[in-house]
């Protein structure tokens, strides 16, 4: 802050600077709350109006204190640049130091003008080793080709040709098959006056074909009220049977020889559905 406002302060800037920090945005809150309470308890008591107050009191604290830092940023520059400077020579210190290049050795320089006028077109030479034989500074290496020592060499893409043909899945072809939906319908009826009846009914697949336990399904269409369906039994591809088990309603009534009154006749209507395949003829 400079000395020419000090009559006149920027209190956009002081509360944005306020805002920065947790206890400024509180400190802000406070005066509000202290402001708006003061003026509503006005006319109120005096235990009233000094709780306002002392809240109004607080909150001015509390915003001088998150001020502080930011006025001593702005009152003393030359001292976060010592600090700044302190921290990056700290910092430098810190890092590790590079290890020193070996000085390269110096080439051997021939009387010759020629031999000079490359060393200074050239500063960091190669340097190769001679063997008898006077090598030029800035000669490229020669680059022979590979040459191996197997008498029949193979290709090397063949490994690979022999992978792939490998990892070619095998094309079968599946039997095809041929199915079909049989529908069976039995149905019996005791007679009048008859005792129990036990029910077998036989299921058998056709020639050629055979059976599909798992889709085997019975319908009970008529059933008296006495009768029993009891299920299937001694299942397999070839055939099935259908238990159950018919019963009359009541009993018969006799007098002198003849019936006077009849029972009801037990009933028992079923359809069995299931499924049929056999491998397709060509």
């Amino acid at each position: 802050m400079n000395s020419d406002t000090i009559g006149q302060p920027d209190w956009p800037a002081i509360i944005a600077a306020a805002a920065q920090s947790p206890l400024g945005i509180i400190a802000l809150i406070i005066i509000a709350v202290s402001i708006v309470g003061y003026f509503m308890l006005k006319h109120a008591s005096e235990h009233y109006r000094f709780i306002a107050f002392l809240l109004l009191f607080i909150g001015g604290v509390a915003l001088g204190a998150s001020l502080v830092p930011q006025l001593d940023s702005n009152l003393s520059p030359e001292s976060n640049g010592k600090l700044d400077s302190h921290e990056s020579m700290k910092k430098e210190a810190q890092q590790p130091a590079q290890p020193a290049q070996p000085a390269q050795p110096e080439p051997n320089i021939s009387s010759s003008g020629q031999n000079s006028t490359n060393m200074k077109e050239n500063p960091n030479p190669v340097i190769r080793p001679t063997t008898g034989a006077k090598q030029e500074p800035n000669a490229k290496p020669e680059v022979k080709p590979a040459t191996s020592t197997d008498p029949d060499p193979k290709p090397q893409n063949s490994s690979k040709a022999n992978t792939a043909s490998e990892q070619q899945p095998q094309i079968t072809t599946a039997p095809l098959i041929e199915e079909r939906i049989r529908e069976v319908r039995f149905n019996d009826r005791n007679s009048h006056c008859a005792r129990p009846k036990e029910i077998n009914w036989r299921v058998n697949a056709e020639a050629g074909w055979l059976i599909d336990l798992a889709s085997i399904q019975v319908v009970v269409t008529v059933k008296s009220s006495q009768s029993q369906y009891i299920g299937v039994d001694n299942a397999s591809s070839d055939g099935f049977n259908l238990i159950g088990r018919l019963v009359n309603n009541g009993s018969c009534v006799y007098a002198f020889g003849t019936t006077v009154a009849r029972d009801g006749r037990g009933a028992l209507n079923v359809i069995a559905k299931f499924r049929e395949y056999r491998p397709a003829l060509n």
